[in-house]
């Protein structure tokens, strides 16, 4: 959908100071920076660097010693809505080989670690795609904008948080609370804020719904005791029980997905991680193990209706199973979030994407994946998710598909993001609030 002459003008010239150099030598510094979950105050640092460079207005946001948000501001001259376009910064793995092996991978892997190689068009490196090249994308569009000179009536505001993923501590850290959108909401309490929200994460389609997340942590009983005796001793091994439990479980998931899916979403689970015993003894079979869940909400539930569906499934279990004994804890609880498809902001960016790609938007289905996405919206703040879209990728040249989604952009998509950021900023920001704020209608047709 084309926008009025006037604003149409705007997009066309602030897309004219993109520097497709500039955001490819932005991107290779940003992964050269290592940001796991609670130590992005480096990568933040140097955002706030590049941006002053240029004469934009950024400012450091600090959090603790190793945590800090980055945010900026191009400034409008008032009575129009304010737009916050975000990214986390932050890496779910941490790039050292001691904390991310054997889970990530059982052999070293170049894609992940903080090291950015080039192969035409395609940069790789950890988190290359998600989130840094989101966080260039959106630093790109703030230069445009400044560059530019682009007059609007509200603020364009870009922020850049640290804790996006879902993640509790990192081992060694000084927090207990520096993953699951701590940075994001940090930023949104000290008061930088838009009227509405659009965040940049993986997908090209527009997004106005997110699922949350129940993490369950679940103790499995069973005796204490050492394999040399077990034959003279009652014995029951928790380890054993803990299997039968992850089976079961496992075995339900993809039947809880399709019963509960609403909308785009189709809210899938897993087993994630398992503990009992210990490594260094296995001659002494644990008196617990443990195992730890994830199942993603949808708006149309809490977190503690899933909490209920999963202890049925273990009431089950132990009852096919005399004397299995399982506790269930809910260990986080982060409720899914919608805007609702008529609102200013998903009318606007679905058409920006219609303008770019010349034909009716559709939106990704079956979608289960947590973003800082329900933060924004959690506080208030009208939200679409948006990413660059599809690639086939040159996967003889990188190591396999296993590693690519998150550790491999193809530049050359950037242009399209970019433009639509420019294009929804423009849209929203050039005009009275009174029009975005109140019932959507569509904008004028141009001449």
């Amino acid at each position: 959908m084309e926008l009025e002459p006037e604003r149409e003008a705007k997009v066309a010239t602030a897309l004219s100071r993109f520097d497709a150099d500039e955001l490819r030598n932005l991107l290779a510094e940003l992964v050269e920076i290592p940001s796991p979950t609670g130590e992005e105050r480096p990568i933040a640092e140097h955002l706030v660097a590049r941006l002053r460079a240029e004469g934009v207005e950024a400012h450091l946001q600090p959090i603790d010693e190793q945590q800090a948000n980055a945010w900026a501001r191009h400034r409008g001259r008032g009575g129009g809505a304010d737009l916050l376009l975000y990214a986390p910064t932050d890496t779910h793995l941490s790039g050292d080989p001691d904390e991310d092996l054997p889970w990530a991978s059982r052999t070293p892997l170049d894609l992940l670690r903080p090291h950015a190689r080039l192969h035409g068009t395609e940069l790789a490196g950890l988190g290359a795609e998600n989130p840094k090249a989101y966080v260039a994308c959106i630093a790109a569009t703030a230069l445009c904008l400044h560059r530019a000179g682009i007059e609007l009536q509200g603020d364009v505001l870009v922020g850049f948080g640290a804790g996006g993923m879902p993640t509790n501590s990192r081992p060694g850290m000084s927090r207990a609370n520096t993953g699951q959108g701590t940075g994001v909401a940090f930023l949104l309490e000290q008061g930088v804020r838009g009227d509405f929200a659009v965040i940049a994460k993986p997908g090209w389609a527009v997004s106005h719904e997110e699922v949350g997340l129940a993490w369950f942590r679940i103790t499995v009983g069973g005796t204490f005791s050492y394999t040399g005796i077990r034959q003279f001793t009652p014995f029951r091994n928790a380890i054993a029980d803990a299997a039968t439990v992850v089976q079961a479980i496992e075995a339900w998931l993809p039947a809880y997905a399709a019963e509960r899916a609403v909308g785009t979403i189709e809210p899938q689970g897993a087993v994630g991680a398992i503990r009992g015993g210990w490594p260094f003894k296995p001659r002494f079979p644990p008196a617990a193990c443990e195992v730890f869940v994830d199942i993603a909400v949808t708006p149309e539930e809490d977190p503690l209706d899933v909490k209920r569906a999963l202890a049925t499934v273990l009431a089950g279990v132990a009852e096919a199973n005399p004397g299995l004994e399982a506790e269930l804890e809910l260990i986080l609880a982060i409720p899914g979030t919608r805007t609702d498809p008529d609102n200013w902001i998903v009318r606007s960016a679905v058409g920006a994407w219609e303008h770019i790609e010349g034909r009716p938007h559709r939106p990704y289905l079956r979608l289960s994946g947590a973003t800082d996405a329900e933060i924004l919206r959690m506080w208030g703040l009208p939200t679409i998710r948006i990413g660059l879209p599809a690639k086939r990728w040159d996967l003889d040249h990188w190591a396999g598909p296993d590693t690519m989604p998150m550790n491999v952009v193809d530049l050359a998509r950037a242009p399209a993001l970019i433009e639509l950021l420019l294009r929804v900023a423009v849209d929203t920001c050039d005009r009275p609030l009174t029009e975005t704020r109140g019932p959507w209608r569509p904008p004028t047709p141009a001449n």
